[in-house]
C-alpha cells in the first residue's frame, strides 16, 4: 500500500515547515530520511521493512492526516497530530535552545 498523492502533498507541506527543526530517532544510516523532497513511500518501506507494518504505518498516516485538515482550526490538537506523524516518519521536535 502506498501513501496517497494529497496525504503525501499534506506531508511535505508539514515537513516542509518544521524541516529545521526536526531531528531523527533513527540511527543514521539505517533508514531513508524523512524530508520534505524524500520519497515518502521509501521512506517508510526502510523505516518498517515488514509488509504488515509498513501497511500499519500507511493507514495511520493516511488517518492523522485526513484528522489534520479537518482540524485545522484547533492548532493544539493539530500540534499532537503533528508530534504523531513525525513519530511514524522516524522524527521528533528539536529541543529548543532558549
Amino acid at each position: 500500500m502506498k501513501i496517497s498523492a494529497s496525504t503525501q502533498y499534506t506531508l511535505r507541506q508539514i515537513l516542509k515547515r518544521w524541516e529545521s527543526r526536526l531531528i531523527s530517532v533513527v540511527s543514521p544510516g539505517a533508514a531513508v530520511p524523512a524530508t520534505p523532497n524524500s520519497d515518502l513511500n521509501q521512506v517508510l518501506s526502510s523505516l518498517y521493512p515488514d509488509q504488515e507494518q509498513a501497511w500499519e504505518s500507511v493507514q495511520q498516516l493516511e488517518r492523522l492526516v485526513d484528522l489534520y485538515r479537518h482540524l485545522s482550526a484547533h492548532p493544539t490538537v493539530l500540534q499532537r497530530l503533528e508530534q504523531e506523524i513525525f513519530w511514524i516518519l522516524g522524527l521528533k521536535p528539536a529541543p529548543s535552545s532558549n
